[in-house]
């Protein structure tokens, strides 16, 4: 990097490899503290507040629910429901991807939080 050239996007300036700035351009920052539940009650993970993928493996469940948060295609406002993840795994699936993470043990503890917390 030249003296005239910026950091990876999310690293502050003069900041070693691997740190990033809390809350900049970490996809994890977008999980909503219920995001963050669900994760915990499917796979086990505890995501902490600024955490970053670099921190420590993370399932792709994880991430995708947090791509997707920070894409847009769930919106910050709305809560994961039953049919996000049926579709996610659908999509997912349509991909012909091995090894959907939107499948199996870890959807049915997904849609069984979803579920109770419904009720």
């Amino acid at each position: 990097m030249s003296a005239l050239s910026t950091p990876p996007r999310g690293r502050a300036p003069n900041a070693p490899a691997g740190h990033r700035t809390p809350g900049r351009h970490n996809d994890l920052d977008h999980l909503t503290p219920d995001d963050r539940r669900l994760i915990k009650a499917a796979t086990g993970e505890d995501i902490g507040v600024g955490q970053t993928s670099l921190d420590r493996p993370l399932s792709a469940f994880a991430m995708q629910l947090a791509v997707d948060r920070s894409k847009g295609l769930l919106p910050a406002d709305v809560l994961v429901s039953l049919s996000y993840l049926l579709r996610t795994s659908e999509r997912i699936a349509a991909l012909k991807v091995p090894g959907n993470p939107f499948t199996g043990a870890v959807l049915d503890r997904a849609l069984d939080y979803v579920a109770a917390r419904r009720r």
